[in-house]
């Protein structure tokens, strides 16, 4: 660690200062909310600390840790001042809540970055966010590509459910570069907010189980704009087990939550839409099969067309992965993307009769 230190040190130049269109002096401020991330956190900071454009300063929320973060993070903060750290009072509300307890020191910033403590940032990632916000003040936040980490040591099925959870993230950042300029959700991984939007909208949702995609929502009901760092990369962590996997995938689907509680509008019309769609996908599949089973004399080859034409689109989309594993032509055919299709749907489901039993996680 402090040979990787050493040279993470010596990349950073003197002059911090930044100045912003009219010329006035722009800073950033980091907020890594960690809970338990002493095998990750040092990634985490040294990514930070590599950052083309410094950051004006580091501040680690340790949240309800019981491990060895804390010392890690301290012996970070006496190499390097930028790395500051406070720990969470009372807070029950996870990531919102040791988010919210932190804002009141953005104060006097002009960006907010926002990353999560097993995440690693693209080197370039500040430098590119901050320019592209800076040319237009309207813009609330911007969104990080995300990636997935490697994991040289997993096991076979460990390696089996890696493939398909790095289709799966790869194939929605194809969705999402379709339209870079009206990005729906700031990911909480790596984003990049506006202090002022941020304080504007009196900062993270305590009441949502995806504080990311509220916080986004709130942004864009507010009149900003969120859009999509085209070049801003994050890699981020991913259960290999499948229970803990299905339990990340159950709390993501309680993200429909988000909308369930607003309206209709030009904020939220996308995402609606979007649940729609799959549900009544996820009908057309259940009626076509015992359909084609019942009435197998009058089963005509046109019914399976949209699938074919999803079949297309899914491989012309594999060009623009990060990198192509030969799998991913398995996993791109449409018995493998129903069954993943199916899965998401069933998480969903399950996250519904959560919220119908009040369920909620605690640490």
């Amino acid at each position: 660690m402090n040979a990787r230190n050493d040279r993470v040190a010596k990349t950073k130049p003197e002059n911090t200062e930044t100045s912003t269109a009219d010329g006035e002096t722009m800073s950033v401020i980091a907020l890594v909310p960690a809970h338990n991330e002493e095998e990750q956190i040092s990634d985490t900071l040294d990514g930070l600390l590599a950052q083309t454009m410094p950051l004006d300063q580091i501040l680690v929320i340790l949240d309800n840790c019981t491990d060895g973060t804390e010392e890690i993070v301290a012996g970070y903060s006496q190499r390097f001042p930028v790395v500051q750290y406070i720990s969470s009072v009372n807070n029950p509300h996870k990531k919102a809540g040791a988010l919210n307890q932190a804002l009141p020191r953005c104060e006097g910033f002009t960006y907010i970055l926002d990353t999560d403590a097993d995440a690693i940032l693209s080197p370039h990632f500040t430098e590119r966010a901050v320019r592209e916000m800076d040319q237009d003040p309207r813009i609330g936040a911007l969104s990080a590509r995300e990636g997935i980490k490697d994991y040289p040591d997993a096991t076979l099925k460990e390696r089996l459910v890696y493939r398909v959870v790095r289709y799966q993230r790869y194939l929605w950042d194809t969705f999402r570069m379709e339209n870079p300029a009206d990005a729906v959700v700031m990911v909480g991984p790596g984003a990049m907010l506006r202090t002022e939007a941020i304080i504007a909208i009196d900062g993270w949702r305590n009441d949502s189980i995806t504080e990311d995609n509220a916080l986004s929502l709130d942004l864009r009901e507010a009149g900003w704009r969120t859009v999509l760092g085209r070049t801003c990369y994050v890699w981020s962590d991913s259960p290999l087990d499948l229970r803990p996997l299905w339990q990340q995938r159950v709390r993501w689907g309680r993200g429909t939550e988000d909308y369930a509680k607003r309206g209709w509008s030009r904020a939220t019309w996308k995402g609606k839409a979007l649940a729609w769609y799959q549900w009544a996908l996820l009908a057309w599949v259940a009626t076509i099969i015992p359909f084609e089973i019942t009435y197998r004399a009058y089963f005509t080859p046109m019914w399976l067309l949209p699938l074919a034409v999803i079949y297309a689109d899914r491989l012309w989309r594999l060009r623009f992965f990060p990198t192509f594993k030969a799998l991913d032509l398995l996993l791109a055919s449409p018995l493998c993307e129903l069954a993943m299709f199916a899965a998401w749907q069933s998480a969903i489901i399950a996250g519904a009769m959560q919220r119908m039993r009040k369920i909620e996680r605690k640490w």
